[in-house]
Parts: C-alpha cells; structure tokens; sequence
C-alpha cells in the first residue's frame, strides 16, 4: 500500500467508565490529524486549595487524581468536549489531549540489522557498551516482560493505563522499541541491542490498541524519572501540545534525565509533541541507504535523523493487538516495522551510550553532543529541516 497505515484510537477513559469508542483508521501519509482529547476531562494547574474549590464550584466539577509531581488534576467537568477552558482560579485548565504510537506496518524486506552498520555501532561498542546503572524508560504499549531477549535487562516498571496491572505489551510497539535501544546482545539468540548494557523499565501509558492521554503519558514521565530512569524515549505523538504534557517534560529535564521522541508519520511539517517541545531530541526516520522516510515529519525543531524503515527487532512471544490485526506483517518474537518510533529508541540507546561514557553530562550537552557527531548523509552541508543535523553516528558521539 502506497499510502502509510497508521493506527488511530479514540477512548473514553474516564474513571468508572467501563466502555471504549474505539475505530481504526487508514490514513494517507500527508494528511494533517486533528489534536482529539478525552471527553469530559481537563487537566488543571490550580495556585492554592481555594482556587481548586473556587473552580469546582464554577464548573461542578471533581478532581478525579492528581499529578503530585506536576501539580496538576486531572479534573472530570460534566459537558466538557476537550476544549480549554479560561477561569481565573485557574493557572490552565487544558484538554487531556490523546496520542498515537507512530507505527507503520511493511513487508519483511530486511534480514538483517542495517541500521547499526549505518550508525558505526560495532566501533562504538569498542568504547562503550552501556552501563547498567543508566536506565532507559520506553514509555509506550508496555514491554514483554518474558521475552528472551529482553528480559535479564529489565527493571521494575509501571502500568498508568491499570495501575493495579503489570506493564506487559498487549500490543507489540513497546517491545520492538525495547529491543531495539537495548536487546541484550552476545547471547547466540534473537538481535543486538544498541545499548545492551544498559537497562530497560516499562512504562505503560498506551492501551493494546496503540492509544494514550496526555495525563497518562504525563504519569508515566514523572515515574520513570522518580525510580531512576536517565532517559526517556517517546515513540508516540500527536498535535495536541499542551502545558501539562510540556510540565512533564520539563520535570525529567530539570531531573537530568534526557527526553527523546518521535518526530511522526504524517509526512509533513505539523509540530507533533513530546517531539516540537523544548530540550526533547527529536528524531525523523532514515531508510538503509540514508535517505529521509517520505513518512518523516519535518520542520525546524527536528534534531537528528535514525534508521527507521525495515527494522527488525523483539516483539511479544504472546498474542497481541498488531500480530493479531497484521497477522502477515507481525509476527511473535521477532518482526520488521518501519516508523519515526523505530528511529528513536536507536537514538535513546544513543543518549544511554553517552550518559555511560560521560556521566556528568546534563540532557542539553547530551543532545548537543549527538547532534554535533551526526554524519551529514545525502550532501547535507548545514541543518536541514527534514534530517535535523544528520544522521546520528555512534562512534562519533563516544569519541572524545
């Protein structure tokens, strides 16, 4: 299919809820999405107790839990439609906006690993494999926490779609994330991780069928950070922005921990956030032969360029949503996805590369370390806005 496949979810999910709207859409590769929201829900920055009743009262509204790290409710508001709303008790009363996992399905046309000869990973590898203290967060669809790839590298994580639940991958995007940052490697089974020495911790914030609110992303930001992760990567985006999604952000900036997402599939030049919001590495996709994914988004506020087109990486050795829906195309255990989500969990196990080989590095000298080592493939001789500063080289970025 000429056109890009992309999953589209729209749910409710508000508490004691019990039912989902849920529709899978095909949609063309330069479409531009409208920023959709959670229906009914907002999430509010109040400045003291009295303003949070102030504004309950104005608007019969509750608060349904709190973001403690953020300072911020997540409030239901009866007739609310997923539009902000202005109160002057209020710092920002915004919609709960949700977002996709950027995958896109293809035909199994690789057999192997380009993406790390690309990047130089073998030689990088001769000065850093990755330390285990430095722990990488996927915070997506969860990760399977039995695969044999996976996981002797996993620490606990955390479910912010069930709490009460395990993070386990009832979709397969998170896993393949997983794999491709830091598959364990030398172990005579499955594929090479970019940053094998390095951990893994699930973070669940997406439903089986690739879908999540800002609020649930927002949690899991601020978990991983709490339990010691030192790099976030985001293969998931949407239009929506949003101060609470940008608070989260900032939180595991101001912690020293590096953000890194997906800049998304649409083809165009919309913003897609986590990727558009200050400080975050965001990445564009990359085929074998260097060449920027026609899916890529672009603009100004793209920072590097990964392999992201016929990755081949881990994905759940159990049923799940995508192998079930995509019986053809993903399969248990291992499968090729192509996706701006494939290129950034490359460029999160680069960031967890170079946090190993200089610890006292912030997030902002780490994103400017991988930017200035990137090769600039394709006869780029500047910044460019569809490959940012080139495509990312492992090597380079470890080298002194």
């Amino acid at each position: 299919m000429k056109n890009a496949l992309r999953l589209m979810l729209a749910t409710s999910l508000l508490a004691g809820c019990g039912t989902s709207n849920l529709s899978l859409n095909l949609t063309k590769g330069s479409e531009v999405v409208k920023a959709e929201a959670v229906q009914g829900r907002l999430l509010v920055k109040f400045k003291s107790d009295a303003d949070r009743l102030a504004f309950h009262k104005n608007h019969n509204s509750r608060t349904l839990k709190r973001i403690a790290a953020l300072n911020i409710d997540v409030v239901q508001v009866p007739g609310s439609r997923g539009v902000a709303i202005q109160d002057a008790n209020a710092v920002y009363a915004e919609p709960d906006y949700l977002y996709q996992v950027s995958f896109e399905p293809n035909d199994p046309s690789y057999k192997d690993q380009y993406a790390l000869k690309n990047m130089s990973a073998a030689q990088a590898w001769e000065i850093n494999q990755g330390d285990p203290k430095v722990v990488i967060a996927i915070i997506d669809t969860g990760v399977d926490l039995d695969h044999s790839d996976l996981k002797d590298k996993l620490v606990d994580g955390f479910n912010a779609v069930e709490p009460s639940k395990s993070p386990d991958d009832d979709n397969s995007h998170g896993t393949h994330c997983a794999g491709i940052s830091a598959a364990s490697t030398n172990n005579n089974f499955g594929i090479s991780g970019l940053a094998s020495g390095c951990k893994v911790m699930p973070i669940k914030v997406m439903t089986a069928q690739g879908s999540g609110s800002t609020s649930s992303i927002a949690e899991g930001i601020t978990w991983a950070v709490d339990h010691g992760a030192k790099v976030i990567s985001m293969s998931l985006g949407g239009p929506g922005g949003g101060q609470a999604m940008g608070d989260a952000v900032k939180y595991a900036l101001a912690k020293n921990v590096s953000v890194v997402a997906a800049m998304g599939n649409n083809g165009t030049n919309q913003m897609s956030y986590p990727a558009a919001y200050p400080g975050v590495i965001a990445v564009g996709a990359t085929d074998n032969l260097d060449k920027i994914a026609k899916f890529s988004q672009f603009g100004t506020w793209i920072s590097v360029a990964a392999p992201g087109v016929g990755i081949y990486s881990t994905t759940p050795n159990h049923d799940n949503y995508l192998n079930k829906t995509y019986p053809d195309k993903i399969t248990k255990n291992f499968s090729l996805m192509s996706g701006t989500s494939m290129a950034t969990p490359y460029v999160a196990g680069l960031a967890g590369l170079v946090r190993s080989q200089f610890p006292n590095l912030n997030p902002a000298q780490i994103k400017e370390r991988i930017e200035k080592s990137c090769d600039r493939v394709q006869g780029l001789v500047a910044f460019d806005d569809r490959y940012g500063h080139g495509r990312v080289n492992a090597q380079k970025a470890l080298s002194n």
